[in-house]
């Protein structure tokens, strides 16, 4: 498992042994925030989640909403969303 996967698994309580890692959490908090949003517009959960996992964003030079999640940038991504829901450019 890699470490965002253990890092969402803990901060859901899906995984034995798991500290409270405020990272952690803040991350997972982030990623329900992002998908849930997405998930207004791009047909459900399933498919928001295809979304942040896969989708290159060419305003932040072509890394997903995961990547950027990882580093630490989930306020930018959230940024452009908005962006976006007010008629802005991708």
């Amino acid at each position: 498992m890699n470490d965002w996967a253990r890092s969402v698994a803990c901060g859901a309580g899906l995984q034995l042994g798991c500290g409270r890692d405020s990272t952690a959490q803040a991350r997972l908090r982030d990623t329900v925030d992002i998908i849930n949003r997405v998930s207004e517009w791009s047909g459900g959960v399933g498919r928001a989640f295809a979304w942040f996992r896969s989708q290159p964003l060419p305003s932040f030079g072509d890394k997903t909403a995961e990547e950027l999640v990882k580093e630490g940038r989930a306020d930018a991504v959230k940024a452009y969303l908005t962006r976006i829901a007010e008629g802005g450019y991708a």
